[in-house]
């Protein structure tokens, strides 16, 4: 292995700690002695240092912006409150939705069956006896007036026979 390319792998392995500029990390001294040698380097780590620059600059300012002492503990001691007490947490249970989409087909399904079996049919045959049992008044013919054409004509469907 040539000399160049291990020290290349020492830019490589402290660049981010040089990046930084935090005191507390030390660069080795063959880090900066490869960076006075080397153009390519020296290039390359100068566009790096611009771009961490830009990104340092775009961070929100921390100082002051803490929660108060307590904080986490108060939200998640809401939270819970807040699960526990609420009647919709029923419906966000999946197992509970399964069951409830269950039984509401199982009684759709026997509802139905009942609504179906207890339909009596309508017997046809009892309306025409009912009408011919009562006397009808005489009716003029169709077109002596509104109210008589009505029920000359309900007579006429009812006692109609195939």
């Amino acid at each position: 292995m040539r000399e160049e390319d291990a020290m290349h792998g020492v830019i490589r392995e402290h660049l981010e700690e040089y990046l930084e500029g935090d005191p507390r990390h030390r660069v080795p001294p063959d880090f900066h002695a490869h960076l006075r040698e080397c153009r390519d380097c020296r290039v390359m780590v100068g566009r790096m240092q611009v771009q961490a620059d830009l990104v340092r600059g775009l961070r929100c300012p921390t100082e002051g912006l803490d929660p108060a002492v307590g904080f986490y503990a108060r939200v998640a001691m809401r939270i819970e409150a807040e699960r526990a007490a609420s009647f919709w947490n029923v419906f966000s249970d999946p197992v509970f939705g399964k069951v409830l989409v269950f039984a509401s087909l199982a009684a759709f399904v026997l509802l139905g069956g009942y609504l179906i079996s207890s339909e009596r049919s309508y017997a046809h045959r009892d309306a025409p006896m009912m009408l011919i049992a009562q006397e009808p008044p005489e009716y003029e013919l169709v077109g002596s007036g509104p109210e008589q054409d009505r029920q000359a004509v309900l007579v006429t469907l009812a006692s109609y026979e195939e």
